[in-house]
């Protein structure tokens, strides 16, 4: 029976939740759990601006002279092949040209004559990320009932996620109580003090991000009191 009863009083009081803009989401508590519909990254890319090689082109020990043969910005995929002993410049974010397996960082580069010269030291495979090495389709991305710090928000967005179903925040009442309290900025009588406690409570529920709806201070009256209650 006191199951049942539980049972009960959670259906009648289980929280609300709405709909909330990606943007505004932050720090409130998810009502969903977020499954990743796409990889993420979505696409083999040049983790840094560069030039996308093979590395079998590279010499571990001395610098290496390929022919620039193309260009691959961000934003649109040329379908470029990288033939062997040439190079293709390649900025960040953009899609890395099969045959591609290393990206040397511009930093690392001269271009003369369209030909470019690498520095030795460059990792095979470095500056490269890979499709779903952060998230695969299908796996879990954000679990229900957490709280969307912005690190999560970002990546519901780079899921696609526009829009995220979060419990309403809760909405708390705050009362202080006592013959003695006034205002802050109010002038104090003989024997009063100033309320300190409502900020200290309003203060610490809204770093829990809790809505707290503010009430004048009430006097040592349990009629007022009540009444104050049954308002709230």
């Amino acid at each position: 029976m006191v199951g049942a009863g539980t049972g009960r009083w959670r259906a009648r009081h289980a929280p609300l939740a709405d709909t909330v803009a990606i943007n505004a989401a932050a720090g409130r508590v998810l009502a969903e759990t977020i499954i990743a519909a796409i990889d993420l990254p979505g696409f083999d890319n040049s983790a840094m601006d560069g030039f996308a090689v093979r590395a079998a082109d590279l010499n571990a020990a001395a610098p290496s002279t390929l022919r620039l043969a193309d260009e691959q910005f961000a934003g649109i995929d040329r379908k470029l092949v990288l033939a062997p002993a040439t190079a293709i410049r390649i900025t960040t974010g953009a899609p890395l040209p099969a045959g591609a397996d290393t990206v040397v960082i511009k930093e690392n580069a001269s271009v003369a004559d369209g030909y470019v010269t690498l520095a030795a030291g460059t990792t095979p495979g470095a500056n490269i990320r890979r499709r779903g090495e952060d998230l695969r389709s299908g796996e879990l991305a954000i679990s229900a009932a957490s709280r969307l710090l912005p690190a999560q928000a970002s990546l519901a967005a780079a899921l696609g996620f526009g829009e995220l179903l979060m419990y309403r925040r809760p909405r708390v009442a705050v009362f202080s109580g006592g013959d003695e309290l006034r205002q802050p900025g109010q002038a104090l009588a003989a024997g009063e003090i100033y309320d300190s406690n409502h900020a200290l409570v309003s203060s610490l529920l809204a770093g829990e991000g809790i809505s707290a709806r503010a009430f004048p201070s009430l006097p040592d009256d349990p009629l007022q009191i009540r009444a104050a209650l049954a308002d709230a």
